[in-house]
């Protein structure tokens, strides 16, 4: 049995720090009814569930070590990072948030934030090995 690379293990906790922070969501969802719990027609509840059976298979294909999978997240998070700093609107204050959509906002992008640093370190302990 050959050991994992730094490399892959960087991928490994890459693909399982999104996966952990997809379900907490999913669960958040659950709880507040939104998303694919949310009330709707048939047609909408299926194409979220499709929606998120890719975003579990893109960041199963992060946890394998797919470079183009990861390459792709980290330019999205580059290009998230202005919408969700403007998207979140503090002067609302508590009274616009409950407080379970915000621990949900907080897990959710800090979950993404993680990921992103384990695929740059899985990129960088990969270019050292050549």
């Amino acid at each position: 049995m050959t050991p994992y690379s730094l490399s892959q293990k960087y991928d490994t906790l890459a693909g399982a720090t999104l996966v952990l922070s997809f379900v907490l969501n999913r669960v958040f969802d659950a709880l507040t009814h939104r998303g694919v719990f949310a009330d709707g027609p048939a047609a909408y509840k299926l194409g979220m569930f499709l929606a998120l059976l890719a975003i579990l298979a893109y960041y199963y294909c992060i946890g394998q070590g797919r470079r183009w999978a990861q390459w792709l997240f980290l330019g999205l998070v580059v290009v998230g990072i202005p919408v969700v700093l403007l998207g979140f609107r503090p002067e609302l204050g508590p009274v616009g948030y409950a407080p379970v959509h915000v621990l949900a906002y907080v897990l959710k992008y800090a979950g993404q934030g993680i990921g992103a640093f384990f695929i740059v370190l899985s990129l960088r302990q990969a270019k050292d090995q050549r």
